[in-house]
């Protein structure tokens, strides 16, 4: 079953046009294998940091370069998890994280919140809650459509 719903987050996330939309599933995968190994502690310790993570994916989805060095890895690391391959799924997260950092550029020095902010700023106006956006994210429930009540654009409430 949770294979299952990494590869529809996976081709959700691959379909998605809109950065917010993309955001939304790229940290449902990232839910996803927090979760595989059923650790509870392992688990915690993600949902604990997701406000970091979505800021972080917020500056990573709104630059193309970014994406397009990124992406690619969501799908090897499911084909890897799928496989049974650890060793293959291990390299592709580190590969995938690493990927993004390489072409950072100005932004690699500057505060992830600001770039963030900024970056949501562009996306939903300059009255946009980082807050309001990720408690959003964290109601919903892993693979459903956004609420009827969101943006279509976005998939994020104003």
């Amino acid at each position: 079953m949770e294979i299952e719903a990494l590869r529809e987050a996976v081709e959700r996330n691959d379909a998605s046009k809109v950065v917010l939309e993309r955001a939304r599933w790229d940290l449902a995968i990232h839910r996803i294998v927090s979760r595989m190994p059923h650790n509870p502690m392992i688990e915690t310790t993600f949902e604990s940091i997701v406000p970091l993570i979505f800021e972080l994916m917020l500056r990573s989805l709104s630059d193309r370069t970014v994406v397009a060095a990124s992406a690619p890895y969501h799908r090897a690391l499911y084909e890897a998890i799928r496989d049974r391959r650890p060793e293959d799924a291990y390299d592709a997260m580190l590969a995938h994280h690493e990927s993004g950092r390489l072409v950072y550029d100005a932004d690699l020095d500057s505060s992830i919140h600001e770039v963030a902010q900024r970056e949501l700023a562009k996306l939903l106006g300059p009255s946009a809650s980082m807050e309001r956006v990720v408690s959003e994210i964290l109601r919903e429930p892993l693979l459903e459509a956004p609420p009827s009540f969101a943006d279509p654009a976005t998939g994020i409430a104003r």
